[in-house]
């Protein structure tokens, strides 16, 4: 069961993340946006995919692995309630 569940997580999360061709049709309509705007929003969402290795790794020589832990975790949790109400609006 616990396998079965990791590999839904990751396969959603690959599914939402790394492919947004299967949702530009739906988020394009829900927010009234042409092609261009929707690649730009895309675009900025994945910035936040190569700024924490850069900033981990300067990271990781002040702070212990607690601290980096939980900072992460609540700026991840703020990126995508984010995302969420920006769908909403």
């Amino acid at each position: 069961m616990v396998v079965f569940l990791a590999a839904a997580i990751n396969f959603g999360h690959s599914f939402v993340n790394n492919s947004p061709a299967p949702l530009q049709q739906e988020i394009q309509s829900h927010m009234g946006i042409k092609d261009s705007e929707f690649n730009a929003f895309y675009s900025i969402k994945s910035l936040s995919s190569m700024i924490p290795p850069f900033a981990l790794t300067v990271a990781s020589g002040r702070f212990s692995v607690k601290q980096l832990l939980m900072s992460f975790s609540i700026s991840v949790a703020v990126g995508q309630a984010m995302f969420t109400v920006g769908l909403q609006y």
